[in-house]
């Protein structure tokens, strides 16, 4: 995982080494931004919110209802944070990070485009609601656009219940050297939120509201990332934010050393 620092790398890529693709499909997401409609995420009374990029089998979300994600914040390798954290005393440190050690005041909203996972996902939701956690499973993909028929392709992998991926890209793309085995791929289209937009809807029902991020998409955390950096101040208004960001034959690679 990756804090806000690779966040801050990406604002600061002036490198020009994105490619075509990336550049069309950001571009799309921006036209359609008038289209956008974020109401069934049921965000309002939300002082804090945590959005998980890639529900897969839910661990995500119980490991931050857990409070895994406050003891990984502050005990993760200095490389993944702002520059400014090593000066921080511990005080501070732990001041910055107290919000994740408090995960029932949080609304969870985890997104998911593989629709063969989302009853499996529907249970936990209810056995974290059961237990007075604000947790939505949403049937969608998370990217860099809003709108009800975004294409993507639906990959089984494995013969386990758990076994299946959805992304916008190539699976060759993302899993090089095709490990593992796609067995069946299933082209689709469905719902598809900007994670900007989000972050935007957010702070317009609530300007000191907490947001924390956790993206691992499958190859698309580029294309979700880029209108969010290139937002200075929308991007500050994220308080926590961890990526798995996967590099491929035709992916653009983030410059993380700067």
């Amino acid at each position: 995982m990756l804090l806000l620092a690779v966040l801050l790398a990406l604002v600061n890529d002036t490198s020009g080494s994105r490619n075509g693709r990336w550049r069309k499909r950001r571009l799309r997401g921006s036209h359609r931004a008038a289209l956008d409609d974020y109401s069934a995420l049921e965000l309002d009374g939300c002082g804090r919110v945590f959005l998980d990029g890639g529900s897969n089998t839910g661990e995500s979300v119980r490991a931050f209802i857990k409070g895994h994600f406050h003891s990984c914040g502050l005990r993760s390798p200095s490389r993944q944070y702002a520059s400014y954290w090593s000066q921080l005393s511990q005080a501070e440190r732990n001041a910055a990070m107290q919000p994740l050690k408090e995960p029932a005041s949080f609304c969870v909203r985890s997104f998911e485009a593989a629709p063969a996972l989302l009853p499996l996902l529907r249970r936990q939701e209810q056995d974290h609601r059961a237990q007075k956690y604000d947790v939505r499973f949403v049937e969608a993909a998370l990217g860099n656009v809003t709108a009800p028929d975004e294409s993507r392709r639906v990959v089984r992998y494995a013969d386990n219940v758990w076994g299946v991926s959805a992304s916008g890209l190539r699976w060759g793309d993302v899993h090089v050297g095709d490990k593992p085995v796609a067995r069946e791929t299933t082209s689709i289209s469905g719902q598809s939120y900007d994670l900007r937009g989000i972050v935007a809807r957010v702070r317009s029902l609530n300007a000191s509201a907490v947001v924390a991020i956790k993206l691992d998409i499958e190859g698309s955390e580029y294309w979700a990332l880029e209108p969010l950096v290139a937002d200075p101040e929308l991007l500050c208004s994220v308080s926590h934010a961890s990526a798995e960001l996967h590099a491929g034959r035709s992916l653009p690679e983030p410059s993380l050393g700067r």
